[in-house]
């Protein structure tokens, strides 16, 4: 009998234990952190943070909010250029600020040499002809821009 009580003892401790481990250790446990990388390690984007990109944010949020029943795939068909961010404000007064400062001539040999069509471009070009379209007494001055 006094083997089947050290038995029974041992069998108590070992319950006791893992009643311990399963009490204490998973509450000690965090869940994992977890974060969003734009950028893997060797530093190549994979991401794109789609508030920026407000068109293609109501697109993506469109796709998703569909019914998820369907068994069908979910694609979204990013073509080259449809989705932009809109200059910043300040930056674009920053660029009016600079383009007052410059002589119409040395302006005018400016935008000859531009090709592209970026919004910095696209931009300088109506600066260009809203200058050369208003007199000079007429154009607001660079302290009074908004």
């Amino acid at each position: 009998m006094d083997e089947s009580d050290n038995l029974q003892q041992f069998g108590f401790k070992v319950s006791r234990y893992f009643l311990d481990f399963l009490e204490t250790d998973f509450k000690r446990q965090q869940a994992p952190r977890r974060r969003i990388q734009i950028k893997n390690d060797a530093n190549q984007i994979t991401g794109v943070p789609l508030r920026k990109y407000e068109a293609l944010h109501h697109a993506v949020a469109a796709l998703l909010a569909k019914d998820l029943a369907g068994n069908g795939p979910r694609a979204l068909t990013v073509p080259r250029g449809r989705y932009k961010v809109p200059i910043d404000p300040l930056l674009k007064n920053l660029i009016g600020q600079y383009i007052d400062a410059i002589e119409t001539q040395k302006f005018r040999a400016i935008f000859a040499n531009l090709t592209d069509t970026t919004p910095a471009a696209v931009l300088i070009g109506r600066v260009l002809d809203h200058r050369l379209r208003t007199p000079l007494q007429a154009r607001p001055s660079a302290d009074h821009r908004g």
